[in-house]
């Protein structure tokens, strides 16, 4: 069982390290991507920020599912594209073969060619590109409202916040692990369901129950390692734990929002912790239950 657990974090490590394929599945989230003329993008293609440009000459077998930031198609798309939220552009040479299902923020050259059918004005909000000036604003707003989050927890339901906590910081690659089966699942769930207009409502309700699980995980996480500091520079806080929960809480936020801005690495160490701290979440049930590793049941009962 460790050795499986080990193995499936290194492999969530290497996936993490940059935003290839996962299964199948190629999440874009920051930074400007390019699939170059004579470039093949194999399998789905979400995008939920940066940018994305599909150049002349190149293909991507689709389907492509935008939820924010922008895309830029001027190359063959043999699959279905659906951008309920961000900014689509159809450049001169794009070509879809398949559907065609846009929000308000379409922009379409006379000259590209859509196949199948177009349905544009979802009825939902088109997103928005990512800030210029690196989005500072953000990471200040994504530190404050897990701070938030933390606190709240720790004031309305202390038990669940340090049993997601206590899987967090000592069972780490497992978290690891079972975080990346969730964002997998989930993922793949959540592109299968979107390209089914009625189902375009639950698809968002996915989207928002997965981040809502992120920011409980990022709270956990903090909350351990608040608790950790107990001992030292926060040993006056020792006793509360609405406090420690706040700190750790922002301290992660604020973090992760740096870290994830590092080039090359940055965003492979922010989706490890991630998927940990999604993983914390689900291996508890929400806190619901402490987490007992196989090792550790072993080594009590032969205590």
């Amino acid at each position: 069982m460790r050795r499986s657990a080990v193995s499936l974090a290194l492999i969530a490590l290497l996936l993490a390290g940059c935003d290839d394929a996962l299964l199948g599945v190629t999440w874009v989230r920051a930074d400007r991507h390019v699939v170059v003329d004579g470039a093949r993008q194999a399998g789905a293609l979400l995008i939920t920020g940066g940018e994305v440009l599909l150049a002349p000459g190149s293909r991507t077998d689709g389907p492509v599912l935008l939820l924010g930031g922008s895309l830029t198609i001027d190359g063959l798309v043999t699959g279905d594209v659906l951008a309920p939220g961000g900014e689509l552009r159809l450049g001169p040479w794009a070509a879809i073969q398949g559907d065609l299902g846009a929000g308000t923020a379409l922009e379409r050259h006379p000259d590209a060619l859509v196949e199948g059918e177009v349905t544009v004005g979802l009825g939902l909000p088109a997103g928005t590109t990512q800030p210029r000036g690196g989005g500072w604003w953000r990471v200040l707003l994504q530190a404050l409202a897990t701070a938030a989050l933390a606190a709240a927890w720790a004031r309305w339901a202390p038990r669940r916040l340090a049993a997601m906590a206590d899987a967090a910081g000592r069972h780490f690659p497992v978290a690891a692990s079972l975080g990346v089966l969730v964002f997998l699942v989930g993922s793949i769930a959540a592109v299968i369901m979107a390209f089914t207009i009625v189902l375009i409502p639950a698809t968002l309700l996915v989207l928002v129950l997965g981040v809502v699980a992120v920011g409980t995980g990022w709270a956990a996480v903090g909350y351990a390692i608040a608790r950790a500091l107990a001992g030292g520079p926060l040993a006056t806080w020792a006793d509360r734990p609405v406090w420690l929960a706040a700190f750790g809480g922002f301290d992660v936020g604020l973090a992760l929002g740096i870290v994830e801005r590092v080039p090359w690495v940055g965003g492979g160490v922010a989706l490890v912790v991630s998927l940990a701290a999604m993983g914390a979440v689900a291996l508890t049930g929400v806190g619901g239950r402490p987490f007992v590793h196989a090792g550790d049941a072993l080594a009590a009962g032969d205590a």
